[in-house]
């Protein structure tokens, strides 16, 4: 399975978790991969809705809520916890 399949995987919530978590901890394997880091820091949303340290705590708490993609609070715990694994400083530059 390709990184692109994979992280699509991700973000269908219309996926068993089962699945979605089997993307997660495929990608997860690839922690010297830069295309698999972004595949899972897209899954959190982080990107053009990122928080800004010069933002408002209102305007981060809606750029937060509108970016997440999954409503499971879990499954993006889980994906931020295997990007620390991973030690992907890319998920830090917000």
């Amino acid at each position: 399975m390709d990184i692109a399949s994979l992280s699509e995987t991700l973000r269908d919530q219309s996926l068993p978790i089962q699945d979605r978590f089997r993307a997660l901890f495929t990608l997860r394997s690839l922690e010297k991969n830069p295309e698999a880091v972004a595949a899972l820091v897209g899954a959190l949303g982080v990107g053009e809705n990122a928080i800004s340290t010069t933002s408002t705590n209102e305007e981060n708490a809606a750029a937060l809520s509108s970016s997440m993609l999954h409503s499971d609070a879990l499954f993006r715990h889980e994906v931020a916890f295997a990007l620390g694994q991973m030690r992907a400083k890319e998920a830090t530059q917000t």
